[in-house]
């Protein structure tokens, strides 16, 4: 299974109303080797947002119905998408329309006419930065996590850690608990740790479960229990998998 996703293409959400310019522009990702849903304004790319949850979105500002600016203001109003990376392509030109669209939160403004290749370097770069600061945990001290990201993933680990105890705590009870959606969460937490929601979950487990065996006064049975685990059994297996050395190295 993790083969089949590190071959999945770099999915990119296109807004442009100009028909012209936006056949063109799927035909030069395409080329590029992302995969690509183009839409001719905002209203449409929310319906899209949903089933094709992209990596980069790349809007124009000047479209029918609702505008670039208006459904950037959207996606960074909503846990769900308010960190895919947004790139602006306008007409519009002035200082102040750059100022507008990097004030509501866009990772980059280009105006148009525009290069090719310059445009596919903007994508490239904000990609690889975005690829940079995935890490894991974040701190107060982190520059390259941004400061919503930082403060979503530590709303998540409260939410986690308050509950630790429930060996039920499944994507959909975690999602219905920070007002997202399942599939929302699930590819939010894999954007910002490079990591599943399972695998996410097992290792905030298996962190609690380190400390409180370092603290030396439980034993294994109770610290599986106390950090989520129903079994023994997987929790010492997975807890040397993740450590290299089982629980009872931490026995004193």
């Amino acid at each position: 299974m993790k083969m089949q996703e590190d071959k999945q293409k770099t999915k990119i959400l296109l807004l442009e109303d100009d028909p012209s310019l936006r056949q063109i522009l799927v035909k030069v990702f395409e080329e590029s080797d992302y995969e690509v849903i183009a839409v001719k304004d905002g209203e449409t790319a929310i319906r899209e947002l949903k089933r094709f949850f992209p990596d980069l979105i790349v809007s124009d500002v000047l479209m029918p119905k609702m505008n670039g600016i208006e459904f950037l203001k959207f996606t960074r109003t909503n846990y769900d998408y308010k960190d895919i990376p947004f790139i602006i392509l306008s007409a519009k030109a002035t200082v102040q329309d750059r100022i507008e669209g990097l004030e509501h939160g866009a990772d980059d403004y280009i105006t148009k006419p525009f290069d090719i290749q310059e445009l596919l370097l903007r994508i490239r770069n904000t990609l690889q930065l975005r690829q940079r600061s995935i890490q894991y945990p974040p701190s107060a001290s982190d520059k390259n996590l941004g400061q919503r990201s930082i403060v979503f993933l530590r709303r998540l680990q409260e939410y986690l850690l308050s509950n630790i105890t429930d060996t039920d705590l499944n994507l959909t009870k975690v999602s219905d608990a920070l007002n997202m959606s399942p599939s929302g969460l699930q590819k939010k937490i894999k954007r910002l740790t490079d990591k599943s929601f399972t695998q996410y979950v097992r290792e905030i487990r298996l962190d609690l479960a380190k400390e409180l065996l370092d603290s030396g006064a439980l034993n294994v049975n109770e610290v599986a229990e106390k950090s989520g685990f129903r079994n023994v059994s997987y929790f010492s297996d997975a807890f040397r998998k993740y450590f290299t050395f089982p629980p009872s190295h931490l026995i004193k």
